[in-house]
């Protein structure tokens, strides 16, 4: 899971803030 949250965090630039807290919160 945190593989996936790595590549969909570097997908969305490593930086949308927005994009990663939903990820944190979807794989926490």
């Amino acid at each position: 899971s945190a593989m996936i949250a790595d590549y969909m965090f570097w997908l969305g630039g490593g930086s949308e803030q927005s994009i990663s807290k939903l990820i944190k919160l979807y794989w926490q």
